[in-house]
């Protein structure tokens, strides 16, 4: 579940196309539209999503005390590029 909400909110190419909700809807957790809609959706999304659960959960499990190293709000996320992300995420542990 948190995989899916960190697609849904921080998706990586959410600037590439523009959407406008023209009514409330109730949308499921794989619902969102980080991969694409319709025919235009990403043949790898369902590798991804295994990839990234893969990789937090050993990511946690190895190293238990993993944190950010100082306040979420100070990250360094990319503004200037059509792909999202950081440009860097301090950690400490």
């Amino acid at each position: 579940m948190a995989v899916e909400e960190l697609l849904r909110y921080f998706t990586i190419a959410g600037g590439v196309t523009n959407r406008v909700a023209v009514e409330d809807v109730e949308r499921g957790a794989r619902h969102h539209l980080a991969f694409g809609f319709g025919p235009h959706q990403c043949l790898g999304q369902n590798l991804a999503r295994m990839e990234l659960q893969i990789v937090f959960d050993t990511l946690f499990r190895r190293i238990p005390t993993l944190r950010l190293a100082g306040p979420a709000e100070d990250l360094p996320f990319k503004t200037d590029a059509v792909i999202y992300g950081l440009h860097e995420l301090p950690v400490t542990w």
